[in-house]
């Protein structure tokens, strides 16, 4: 058994210069016909506020994409900006994408060096009857304070799932209490009124004060739901390895994290149909990769034979948390981080198409390649 690369596909790119030269945070779904659309932010740069999300469509397997615009940016002022907008399929073709914006309007850091508070969070759910040509929208009415969302998943019960972490507000004293787990709707995302956490930072007895960052969920094959986290040791400013934790219950509960053998930052599971799970993840230790792993048993042992490494990152980068700096400073690292952020999607039993971000300081690009699992 092996895994190779079927084929990379060219990068979604502008020049540099551009006011949408930084293209990052890609997310995908599947459409009916099996057309794909992904999401991802543009902007000037990785960590400016003007930050907005496009879509578009591909019925190539990635080869080439449609542009379908801009939708969103009549919905917030100046200084709002868009981080991220995951996506995810209804049964009866309408999608739903749920995007993230940060209130940057104000001439200030995004992570309060007193303290570590973010700057003001909101989310807002759209609705496209059409594939992605165009959209209706709704702010989420937030149960936590300072919820950032990370992944739509619908399930077969006609339920919604939404993964979610927390920052503290800009200027809340005290410790920060991460948590992170999942928001629930039953009326396909117009509400979401419960909601579960998972994991959190206000653990007694973790020496490392972890904060479970970046929580990704996917349904195996078998019905059982998979979460898998960065494990960022706050109290040291270093990773730990990656995370893993299962529900039975379709996410009404959740076992304790579990350290896997991985070690990276955000990372994304992929279900395939035959019960294995392709987990896709960035790496920002030396040598800076975007790595693809295989497990047989929905993530509880990773055959570290079959690793993949899928990109290579060759331009300057922040690294990984090493302890060499506090926590804050690897937080405002952030907006030096120049490739990341995986997503992937199955395109069949044994195929999968990924992609991610890559460039420079000056632009990136949306990439993205086809994988096949040989057996």
């Amino acid at each position: 058994m092996r895994i190779e690369i079927e084929r990379r596909n060219d990068g979604i790119e502008e020049a540099a210069g551009s006011a949408t030269a930084n293209r990052c945070i890609p997310n995908m779904a599947r459409l009916p016909g099996d057309s794909i659309l992904m999401s991802f932010r543009v902007g000037a740069h990785r960590e400016s506020a003007d930050g907005r999300m496009r879509y578009v469509r591909s019925t190539d397997e990635g080869r080439t994409w449609q542009d379908l615009g801009t939708p969103f940016g009549h919905l917030v002022p100046a200084g709002w900006d868009m981080r991220g907008g995951t996506v995810t399929v209804l049964p009866g073709a309408a999608v739903l994408t749920c995007v993230v914006v940060l209130d940057k309007s104000l001439d200030r850091p995004v992570y309060n060096p007193d303290g570590e508070g973010v700057v003001p969070i909101r989310n807002f759910i759209g609705r496209s009857e059409d594939g992605g040509r165009t959209w209706t929208t709704r702010w989420i009415d937030s149960p936590i304070p300072q919820l950032s969302t990370m992944l739509l998943l619908h399930l077969p019960s006609d339920e919604t799932l939404l993964a979610f972490e927390t920052f503290k507000e800009y200027d809340e004293p005290g410790p920060w209490v991460e948590r992170s787990g999942v928001l629930r709707s039953a009326d396909e995302g117009r509400t979401w009124p419960e909601h579960v956490v998972a994991a959190t930072s206000d653990r007694v007895g973790d020496p490392h004060d972890t904060m479970w960052f970046d929580p990704r969920i996917a349904r195996l094959a078998n019905g059982r739901l998979v979460m898998l986290f960065y494990a960022f040791r706050h109290g040291t400013s270093t990773d730990g390895p990656n995370h893993i934790s299962w529900s039975d219950d379709d996410g009404r509960t959740w076992s304790r994290p579990v350290p896997t053998t991985l070690w990276g930052q955000a990372s994304y599971p992929i279900p395939l149909a035959d019960g294995g799970l392709l987990v896709f993840q960035q790496r920002r230790s030396d040598p800076q990769v975007m790595a693809l792993c295989y497990s047989a048993d929905g993530g509880r042992t990773f055959d570290d034979r079959l690793e993949t490494i899928v990109y290579r990152h060759e331009v300057t980068s922040a690294g990984a948390a090493d302890g060499s700096t506090s926590a804050h400073a690897y937080l405002m690292s952030m907006a030096r981080f120049t490739f990341g952020h995986p997503c992937g999607m199955a395109l069949g039993p044994d195929r999968a198409l990924l992609a991610w971000y890559g460039g420079s300081i000056e632009r990136t690009a949306i990439h993205s390649a086809v994988v096949r699992v040989q057996r």
